[in-house]
């Protein structure tokens, strides 16, 4: 009979033990949101990328996730966005963004199913181009034959147009020049020539990042 009572007794603490564990469930973490725009600097007409990163998302299975952006020239409902700088001035913009979490009609309605996000980038002023040029024959004789070079043109160039520049060629001395006179002028990054024409000069290149002409 002792033994019996001592298995009962045992089994009793064994029984208390588990009621003494703790129970419940993890509270879910607000969920969060962080946005980059890419790239962050850009000319008027470029084109601009914002992209959304949510923290913390509910995995419920009927859990519903939202996206909203607004700014000038901001398109997107998904977790990225473009912005279009076309009619931008130049200056610094900023993008904002909103998520929302929840049952689908209810999103955002429960505390820390919410958040928001901010990003900025720039739209530069207009770099005009620079023009460099060479004549050839470089050295001469100033009391015979004095060649000169000149380049010019009218208004402004801007981006994604089309604009015309004129170089001319002068001898300032009192001597014809002999011999082939040949006239080069390399474009800087971000022009191609489409064309170049000249009376008396023959064209040798027209098209692409260079333009040259003889005579």
């Amino acid at each position: 009979m002792l033994l019996r009572s001592s298995q009962s007794l045992s089994l009793a603490l064994a029984v208390a033990g588990l009621a003494l564990l703790p129970t419940g469930c993890k509270k879910q973490p607000p969920i969060t949101l962080a946005c980059n725009a890419a790239p962050p600097a850009v000319f008027q007409g470029e084109g601009v990328t914002v992209t959304g990163t949510a923290g913390s998302v509910s995995t419920k299975k009927n859990n519903n996730v939202l996206y909203t952006w607004s700014g000038d020239g901001v398109t997107g409902n998904g977790n990225s966005a473009s912005v279009n700088t076309s009619a931008l001035n130049p200056g610094s913009y900023t993008v904002k963004g909103t998520v929302k979490e929840g049952k689908k009609g209810k999103e955002g309605l429960k505390p820390g199913q919410t958040a928001e996000c901010s990003t900025s980038y720039t739209v530069k002023e207009f770099e005009p181009p620079t023009l460099s040029c060479a004549a050839d024959p470089t050295t001469i004789n100033p009391s015979a034959t004095d060649l000169t070079v000149d380049k010019s043109h009218t208004g402004n160039f801007t981006q994604g147009g089309t604009g015309t520049y004129t170089i001319t060629v002068s001898n300032l001395g009192n001597t014809a020049s002999s011999g082939t006179v040949t006239v080069s002028d390399t474009l800087p990054t971000g022009l191609t020539a489409t064309g170049f024409t000249g009376t008396g000069w023959t064209i040798v290149t027209a098209t692409g990042g260079s333009v040259s002409a003889t005579r």
